[in-house]
């Protein structure tokens, strides 16, 4: 159950396709009022209908989250903090590759239809190549070596906290933290199944998705150097908490299983 009480900041939840995201909302919801949220994931409509709010309801919103670009801070009336998760770039478009043709999505299943994971790739749709730079920078067009400076520059400013996809019990232990939440169990939602692992994968496909998202390449290895530099700096109790909490996190997710 969401809390009833209005934080006196708000919360932007940059959810990059296939990061955890939508398990992380499961635990997101529980500590802000649902009234209070505004949620991004239906493209291109809910952007419509948020930006047809108005300023009343506007005023009311604490939390956004969803497939959204940094800067949206912009429209809520009060301070927020930014948190995101980020994923090995590879992984990232494999697991979207994989995923998509599960949704049947009339939006998103024509960029799969009949094609290999290379002509995927290949593309240059904004929702693959370099998405994350895309959406932590702000930028709305093809990425430059200069948005990949902006990226960097706002997870140093302005996100109070970000965390892996490859290390999400540890992120979520950060954000535990640095926003003062009580319940952090999940049981994972949204896994793409059954995809074969990147070292499957043909070395020429790592290749071309490496070459086509260079920028990610860079900020994910800024990020994982960073997380390393943030956790390394938490106390004791820090990996005391994680340990308990994996543990009990088991029994959690084996009872919402059943």
């Amino acid at each position: 159950m969401a809390s009833d009480t209005i934080n006196e900041r708000g919360l932007i939840f940059l959810h990059i396709p296939k990061t955890a995201g939508t398990t992380l909302r499961t635990v997101i919801d529980r500590h802000y009022p649902r009234h209070a949220t505004y949620c991004f994931y239906e493209y291109p409509k809910d952007r419509h209908e948020f930006f047809a709010l108005s300023e009343e309801r506007r005023r009311e919103l604490r939390v956004l989250q969803g497939h959204i670009r940094f800067g949206f801070h912009r429209f809520l009336s009060i301070p927020v903090d930014y948190i995101t998760l980020l994923r090995d770039p590879v992984d990232l478009v494999m697991s979207l590759y994989y995923w998509i043709p599960r949704t049947r999505d009339a939006w998103l299943y024509p960029w799969v239809e009949g094609k290999s994971l290379s002509d995927f790739a290949a593309n240059g749709s904004t929702w693959i190549n370099n998405i994350q730079t895309r959406l932590i920078s702000g930028q709305i067009n093809d990425p430059t070596d200069e948005d990949l400076k902006s990226a960097i520059n706002n997870l140093n400013v302005h996100f109070t906290a970000f965390g892996l996809h490859g290390r999400f019990d540890e992120s979520l232990m950060l954000f535990k933290r640095r926003l003062g939440w009580k319940s952090t169990f999940y049981a994972r939602q949204n896994v793409t199944k059954g995809r074969p692992s990147k070292h499957e994968a043909p070395f020429s496909t790592i290749s071309l998705i490496e070459k086509n998202n260079a920028l990610d390449m860079e900020l994910y290895e800024f990020a994982r150097n960073k997380f390393d530099e943030v956790v390394g700096k938490e106390d004791s109790t820090f990996w005391d908490d994680l340990r308990a909490f994996q543990g009990l996190n088991k029994v959690y997710e084996g009872l919402e299983s059943r």
